[in-house]
């Protein structure tokens, strides 16, 4: 019966273990002993073979998991640009809208007998929003800058099968240029409020043959429609005046001088047209960020969804695995317990022949060869 019982916790082992196999004058704590080691090992085996059997869904689920996990740091990037851009497109109506109750208040100031209309400091107020507008078109944090140009863009994924789309910018750029009668052109530099003249475009530094700042006689004598005339240092004892062609780029709102200095209602007007028709372009953009944030959300929650499902199910697999495993430990402890309790129980029954036994060596002799 302890061979039957303790075989199949030694299977594996060296040999099997009796209660009287190689010395017959085996100790009791020696063959405890044997015992315990011989269950510790034989509980390592069957411990091992039970988590390898649970290993390969653990892996298959860390896997997907991590999977998962590289699909949305892919969408976080994507989104951390739709965001970032939505939030400079939202700083930018916000500076249109300035300009419009600038444009609104010179309005009243004109026509206020009580107030000493100074155009100059609405010009300086609209230049310094335009400046604005024009640095958060140009400045951004990430990557990809949508709102340069139309060829800008951002991919972001659709599916964990690595599929992808692409989401287009459009170009916002505040810049205009004048080419006049000569065939040379008139760039402004909205930073420092200078007007350069080219003879080529494009053009590389050392180019420049004319320049002159905005305040220093840059006036606008008539503008219609793309036709523009402006004279150049009107202040000074050799005023220059010019003839051309006006070109807008981006959301077409000019600088002030091109409003002439918001000096008459009827160029503040015009400014109001082209701020208003500004802000609805904006307003189209903000829509299209609109719908693609609402897109790549959804896209985000399942994405989160898959991943609670694959950690949940892990952990579920693990749960699963510790319980038999326990269970496994238990039953060997079990068989355990009963070997030892045969064990004890043989060795008494044992004792009690050898105490019948005569002391003879013949009786030894006759004793071990009957047990």
């Amino acid at each position: 019966m302890v061979n039957g019982i303790f075989g199949a916790l030694m299977a594996g082992t060296s040999g099997q273990l009796t209660v009287f196999n190689t010395n017959r004058n085996v100790s009791t704590q020696k063959l405890t002993n044997q015992l315990s080691a011989g269950f510790e090992k034989r509980v390592t085996e069957e411990v091992t073979n039970l988590k390898e059997s649970y290993t390969s869904e653990t892996n298959s689920i860390k896997r997907e998991e991590d999977r998962i996990l590289g699909y949305r740091k892919d969408l976080d990037a994507s989104r951390d640009v739709i965001s970032n851009t939505r939030k400079r497109l939202e700083g930018i109506l916000s500076r249109l809208d300035n300009m419009i109750i600038n444009v609104n208040k010179a309005n009243e100031a004109e026509n206020d007998p009580e107030v000493n209309f100074l155009p100059a400091g609405y010009a300086a107020a609209h230049d310094s929003n335009l400046r604005q507008i024009d640095d958060l078109i140009k400045t951004t944090r990430t990557q990809e800058n949508l709102l340069l140009s139309e060829s800008q863009s951002v991919r972001y994924p659709v599916s964990l099968s690595g599929i992808t789309s692409l989401f287009y910018g459009t170009d916002l750029t505040t810049g205009y240029h004048i080419e006049d009668s000569n065939g040379d052109f008139w760039y402004p530099d909205i930073d420092t409020q200078v007007m350069k003249k080219y003879e080529n475009y494009p053009f590389t530094e050392g180019d420049v043959s004319v320049s002159t700042v905005y305040k220093q006689g840059l006036t606008l004598d008539n503008i219609s429609g793309d036709n523009v005339d402006f004279t150049v240092g009107a202040d000074s004892a050799s005023p220059q005046s010019y003839s051309g062609t006006l070109t807008r780029t981006g959301l077409e709102v000019l600088q002030s001088w091109l409003y002439d200095g918001f000096s008459n209602s009827t160029s503040r007007d015009r400014a109001l047209e082209d701020m208003n028709a500004a802000k609805e372009v904006i307003n189209v953009e903000l829509s299209r960020y609109s719908m693609i944030e609402t897109t790549l959300d959804y896209y985000d929650g399942l994405s989160t969804n898959n991943l609670r499902s694959a950690r949940r199910e892990k952990i579920e697999i693990e749960a699963e695995a510790a319980h038999a495993i326990a269970q496994k430990q238990s039953e060997m402890v079990q068989q355990f317990q009963s070997v030892q309790s045969v064990l004890a129980q043989q060795l008494v029954l044992r004792s009690q022949y050898q105490s019948l036994i005569p002391t003879s060596s013949f009786g030894q002799a006759l004793f071990s060869a009957q047990v």
